[in-house]
């Protein structure tokens, strides 16, 4: 008789943890808290169970990728073996629209790329300095910004991605734009030097062979040189 109470008391005993642990799941279904948790892909579903949005690891990078409801992938958080960390915008087409990256320097930067994942605009920091650059819908560089040694500068770029004109300041805080020729050398400059004006002309060759400007005496200066550089004749308007 003990024996039949004893088996009697066990199944009591089971079915009564169970019939516990099922109340308690019920109750607390919506809210759970976990130490940790291994899985390949998290489903974000609406009141009505529809997915609305997914995370899971992407398979062939160290990153994390959001996907619509449709499973598309549409930003990414992504870890380059240490040295780049970033996040990607993309489109529905699956190509980049927008990027923000930073490197084991600390330097960073943000891109935006039109339709067809061409980046046009680029915003970036270097050796603590700022600088933008703006593309063309292939993404070649046509213009920049940038602080150049504490001082601003603007570049435009022809198509053979060399620098077409330029405008900034010079080492002694004044003001100069330069003018260049399709293989990036001078033509031409048109700045201050210790407070007077000073318009250079250059050859092919990026020699000057011609120069106007107002001198120490602060005179009208006007001097002409050979194809090689050499001084050849000058005139100054004092009399």
């Amino acid at each position: 008789m003990k024996r039949i109470i004893d088996l009697k008391s066990l199944i009591i005993g089971v079915l009564a943890t169970a019939l516990f642990f099922t109340v308690i799941g019920a109750k607390n279904r919506n809210n759970a808290n976990f130490d940790t948790v291994t899985t390949k892909k998290i489903n974000i579903v609406n009141a009505k169970g529809k997915v609305v949005v997914a995370l899971e690891a992407d398979p062939k990078l160290e990153a994390l990728n959001i996907l619509n409801n449709k499973g598309e992938r549409i930003a990414q958080f992504y870890d380059f073996i240490g040295l780049i960390r970033g996040l990607g915008i993309y489109n529905k087409e699956g190509k980049p629209v927008a990027s923000l990256r930073i490197d084991v320097d600390g330097q960073a930067s943000l891109g935006i790329y039109n339709k067809e994942g061409k980046l046009v605009a680029s915003l970036s920091t270097y050796e603590g300095q700022g600088g933008l650059v703006i593309a063309n819908q292939e993404g070649e560089p046509v213009a920049g910004l940038e602080s150049l040694k504490g001082r601003g500068m603007l570049s435009i770029i022809n198509k053979e991605g060399k620098v077409a004109s330029a405008f900034g300041i010079n080492a002694e805080g004044q003001a100069g734009l330069g003018i260049y020729n399709k293989e990036g050398k001078p033509v031409a400059t048109l700045g201050s030097v210790e407070g007077h004006g000073v318009l250079d002309i250059f050859n092919k060759h990026g020699k000057e062979v011609a120069t106007l400007q107002a001198n120490q005496d602060s005179d009208g200066a006007i001097y002409l040189f050979n194809r090689y550089g050499d001084l050849g004749w000058g005139m100054t308007g004092k009399k």
